[in-house]
């Protein structure tokens, strides 16, 4: 039993590298269209689309998220 949940474990953590490497890797070549396919795997139409005087907008703009996620691709 130990053994099938360490590998299984041991998937779950090759898996989330994985993806965290997908994402970064999405980053540097095209972040608009991972930002964009981000909004619509987890909203519907465009609600998710504010205008740029909107004060969510203001606090977070898209820049931030670019930033951070290069950032985050430095660390690794």
């Amino acid at each position: 039993m130990a053994g099938f949940l360490l590998a299984w474990g041991r998937l779950g953590g090759l898996l989330s590298i994985g993806v965290i490497i997908a994402v970064l890797i999405g980053v540097a070549t095209n972040f608009d269209a991972l930002f964009r396919g981000f909004h619509a795997i987890f909203f519907t139409g465009n609600t998710w689309l504010f205008y740029t005087s909107d004060s969510l907008i203001r606090l977070f703009p898209e820049k931030l998220w670019s930033d951070a996620f290069l950032f985050m691709a430095y660390l690794l």
